[in-house]
């Protein structure tokens, strides 16, 4: 990793005395490792170029404030990262819960591989708190993280956790008893 932060940084400084052509090869020459970083943030891998087209205009705006001291490789991957959650975030398909409820999850739903069969998590679900309906649909048909849900829920990362691990327990054990 050192020789990304070296290399990272060298062509930083140059970007911060003007040579952009220089940092824009470089930039162009490590766009697969940004890439794979950029999708390890997205839902759509496909919006990588937007990713990678964001970041390099967020560095051409900041990069007066880059620390020539600091570790340039680190400063970019979060800028990055913080690009991708933003498009993540434009990007989103959340839709309420309530016009969800009454779809079906197939048969990648299940955590155990014991479920094989289309799902009504509404039915599995109805002895539990509306809130686990809610959080399976978000996490197991939308793709959020846990850490997501939490921040849109308003509660604990370690309370969604609890609930995904009930709504996994509820679904395999109504399985196994029809």
């Amino acid at each position: 990793m050192s020789q990304y932060r070296e290399i990272t940084n060298k062509y930083l400084i140059a970007f911060q005395e003007g040579n952009k052509d220089e940092f824009a090869n470089f930039y162009d020459d490590m766009k697969g490792i940004f890439a794979r970083y950029a999708m390890r943030y997205l839902y759509d891998k496909s919006l990588w170029r937007d990713v990678l087209s964001e970041t390099y205009i967020r560095i051409s705006n900041s990069i007066a404030s880059f620390n020539r001291l600091g570790n340039g490789y680190s400063w970019i991957l979060k800028i990055i990262e913080n690009a991708a959650k933003d498009i993540n975030t434009k990007e989103s398909k959340y839709v309420a819960v309530e016009t969800l409820e009454n779809l079906y999850v197939a048969d990648d739903f299940d955590p155990y591989s014991e479920i094989d069969a289309t799902i009504d998590l509404e039915y599995m679900l109805k002895d539990l708190d509306k809130s686990y309906l809610e959080v399976a649909l978000l996490h197991f048909r939308g793709g959020r993280t846990q850490s997501e849900i939490a921040k849109m829920m308003d509660v604990s990362r370690s309370a969604v956790c609890q609930k995904i691990k009930k709504i996994k327990d509820v679904v395999k054990n109504k399985k196994t008893n029809t």
